[in-house]
Order: structure tokens, then C-alpha cells, then sequence
């Protein structure tokens, strides 16, 4: 069996929410090219989100409409590379024109912002270290951070979602991914950053939250814990499914699924 050649944030909460769907996507490099619209959209959002990023870092922000033109080409593209399941009522036409009013809606909030952008996009890889023994996770780590900026208060890390529903304070608390940034980033400069959810929640009329959150030194350990034994899992070959998880409905490995542990299949 062979192992993927690093770690992620991403095949973490992968393996979390279902190890054999973790399996069919990282061992078995199964391509179903089904996308859910809700990962279509946030997709296609982010990557007109990060034009307008790299645009704030050169000093040349671009009207609304550009990246309004970005968000509908990227949508574009995702339906013409995957598959996307619509609801009653939804359509690539109902898609791009919400796209354009959640863009709207960001380039507003994102041009008023004090804080200076200083890297889009940011690829870190490494070792992670557990943070009070020193000892390494023996396998290279690759996380990919949205946004980071410096205000008077020093580095914030920003995580950029699109959301159907506002978040909750505990929910951003507990998220692995920014515990994963806060690592990834002390280990690089070492300086804990500050941690921020902004969210662009996909109301009728759509709306900012912007979410701060922190971490303790034992967080940290607790995340180089979690990633130490999803990776001695995987190397088991502990791989199983978790049916009716809040994600089944939309898995695209649905398929797949209802045939394992089948004889013969």
C-alpha cells in the first residue's frame, strides 16, 4: 500500500470524518469528478478572493465587477471539470449571480480593512515539532494559509470561508485547521500569530462575521498528538467507514462505500 508522502490539515479532517473515505481519495486515488455546489462555489469564490489579495499587497484594486468576473469564469470552470449536483431551484445561472453578490459584499469589507496584506496564498512545509519535548512528526507537514496580514497588534492568520450558516465562537475555538496554522507559523517565525475566521455567510443578503480566536502552548501539542495518531492509523491500514456522518448525504464516494465489506466486491 502506498502512503501519501506527506501530511495535511486537509487529510486530517479527512480521516476524522470518515477513514474510509480518506482511503478511496489519498491510497486509492479515486477521481469520482463529482464536486458538491456548495464546494463549487466556495472554490470559485476563493479564487477571486485571492486576486483581490494579491491585488490589495500591489496596491491596485480593481472594481467590483473584475472579481465578479473572476468568481462567474471559476464557476464556469468547476462545472465544466466536475459533476455538481443541484437542489430544486439551483442552477450554474442562481450560483454565479449569489457569487457576485457574497464578491460584492467581501471586496467591501476587505478594501476597509486596516491591516496590510502580506502574503496570499502562503505554501508551508515542514516538520512539525512538538512544541514542549521537541519531538518531530516524522513525516513532512504542507499547509496552504489563506491570508496573512500585520496590523498594530503584529501577525493575524486569516482562514477565508463561505458559509450557509454563521458560525459559533466554540466552533471557531476548536478548529483544527487554524491550531494547525498556529503551529505552522510559530515553528517558522517563532511568534504565536493571532487567528481569524472571516466568514461570508450566504444569507439572502450576505454578511461579514469576522471570528478571533486564540491558542495555548497545549493546544499545540494536542494538534502534533492528533496528527502523530492519524498518521500511525493510516500506516495501519485503519481504514473504515462512518456511516451517517453529517457529510454522507453529499459524499461523492457514496458509491463506493455501499459496496465495501461486500464478498467478492
Amino acid at each position: 500500500m502506498d502512503l501519501p508522502d506527506h501530511l495535511s490539515v486537509s487529510q486530517i479532517n479527512r480521516f476524522l470524518q470518515c477513514p474510509l473515505s480518506y482511503k478511496f481519495r489519498y491510497i486509492d486515488g479515486i477521481e469520482t469528478g463529482i464536486k458538491s455546489a456548495s464546494f463549487a462555489l466556495g472554490t470559485a469564490f476563493h479564487a477571486a478572493a485571492e486576486e483581490l489579495h494579491r491585488h490589495l499587497m500591489d496596491g491596485g484594486v480593481r472594481e467590483p465587477q473584475v472579481y465578479e468576473g473572476l468568481f462567474a469564469d471559476a464557476l464556469s470552470t468547476e462545472f465544466g471539470n466536475f459533476e455538481v449536483p443541484l437542489k430544486e431551484g439551483e442552477s450554474q445561472d442562481t450560483l454565479t449571480q449569489e457569487g457576485g453578490r457574497l464578491i460584492e459584499v467581501y471586496v467591501k469589507y476587505r478594501t476597509s480593512q486596516p491591516g496590510k496584506v502580506l502574503t496570499v496564498e502562503q505554501r508551508i512545509e515542514r516538520e512539525l515539532v512538538n512544541v514542549q519535548t521537541g519531538e518531530v512528526l516524522g513525516l513532512p507537514f504542507v499547509g496552504f494559509l489563506d491570508l496573512i496580514e500585520r496590523d498594530e497588534a503584529g501577525l493575524v492568520v486569516i482562514d477565508l470561508k463561505t458559509a450557509a450558516r454563521s458560525y459559533r465562537q466554540t466552533v471557531v475555538d476548536g478548529s483544527i485547521q487554524l491550531t494547525c496554522y498556529a503551529l505552522l507559523v510559530l515553528l517558522e517565525t517563532s511568534n504565536p500569530p493571532r487567528l481569524r475566521i472571516d466568514a461570508v455567510v450566504r444569507n439572502k443578503t450576505p454578511k461579514i462575521q469576522r471570528i478571533e480566536t486564540t491558542r495555548t502552548e497545549d493546544d499545540l501539542v494536542r494538534f502534533w498528538a492528533l496528527a502523530r495518531s492519524v498518521r500511525q492509523a493510516i500506516e495501519a491500514g485503519n481504514f473504515y467507514p462512518n456511516p451517517g456522518n453529517w457529510s454522507c448525504a453529499t459524499c461523492e464516494y457514496a458509491e463506493h462505500c455501499r459496496r465495501w465489506g461486500m464478498k467478492g466486491r
